[in-house]
């Protein structure tokens, strides 16, 4: 679109420029006054595509960055995400470690307990021989 109205705008002075040249050299006052309008028209024309191509600019500049800064929010949230992974898969380890950890420990105090238990009941059925005897 800029480059339109830049184009039209440049085609305008040129036409203007030449109908003031036409315009001074043949005298002809409205032909040069038009020229001076066109020019102007021509000028202005220019002016707003050289904005409008500014404008552009800074919308697919601001794109970009915005893009840019999207990606970096995306790899920052897949690196806390994998991150958070870790931990919950380290936690789970911890946790069956400590699972293990504890049933071993509740089996060997099951060992302890049945152990003693049969240690008792060898010397309570001892006391009984000894009474029946």
């Amino acid at each position: 679109m800029s480059d339109k109205e830049q184009v039209e705008g440049v085609v305008n002075q040129i036409q203007g420029d030449v109908e003031q040249t036409a315009g001074d050299l043949l005298g002809d006052k409205k032909l040069e006054f038009e020229g001076k309008v066109d020019e102007a028209k021509g000028a202005v024309q220019e002016h707003i595509g050289n904005a409008q191509e500014r404008v552009s600019d800074a919308v697919d500049d601001a794109k970009s960055k915005a893009s840019d800064a999207a990606d970096d929010v995306k790899a920052q949230a897949d690196d806390a995400k994998a991150k958070a992974e870790d931990a919950v898969s380290d936690a789970q380890a911890q946790a069956d470690s400590a699972v293990s950890d504890m049933k071993d420990k509740a089996e060997d105090l099951l060992d302890d307990v049945r152990e003693g238990l049969e240690g008792a009941a060898e010397k309570v059925s001892g006391f009984f021989k000894k009474l029946t005897s």
